[in-house]
């Protein structure tokens, strides 16, 4: 039976790349010159290549993760923007997802973890846009105190 592989990762038959980055949780970039994240595009198991002759070892994931403070009594306005500024984020080169989730025993203070391919993708690509600034006049107005945000890589996992 025949398995294309993308980067390190065996595809089974019938099953497109973003099925296969949604459900490993990390992005496949740059094949055929294409970035692919979420649903943006989907393409079919006969293009995929045969053999990139990358190894999962050769391609690590960043995760940035960013804790963010948002001031009480305001989480449903945060929440209203950030899904307006999801979309200024999921456009940067480099970009490979992202969740944001609630803290359920601190429930003003939201966790932010977005991949990226590198954290220059992030730091630079993101950080050093047009997007970002629209990004921080729509989100950092609601940190108190600012948000933390560091870099992390895959050591291990199951």
């Amino acid at each position: 039976m025949f398995l294309p592989r993308v980067r390190g990762m065996f595809l089974p038959r019938g099953i497109c790349i973003t099925q296969a980055v949604l459900r490993r949780r990390f992005s496949v970039a740059n094949l055929y010159g294409r970035y692919l994240s979420g649903a943006q595009h989907c393409l079919s198991y006969a293009r995929v290549q045969e053999e990139t002759h990358e190894t999962r070892e050769d391609w690590t994931v960043i995760t940035e993760h960013a804790e963010l403070p948002v001031i009480p009594g305001q989480e449903a306005d945060f929440e209203a923007a950030f899904e307006e500024a999801k979309a200024l984020i999921a456009a940067s080169p480099g970009f490979g997802g992202l969740t944001l989730s609630r803290c359920i025993e601190r429930p003003s203070v939201y966790l932010l973890l977005v991949q990226w391919d590198s954290v220059e993708a992030h730091e630079v690509g993101f950080r050093g846009s047009p997007a970002y600034q629209e990004w921080r006049a729509l989100l950092h107005h609601f940190y108190d105190p600012p948000a933390r945000v560091e870099h992390y890589a895959v050591v291990a996992s199951v």
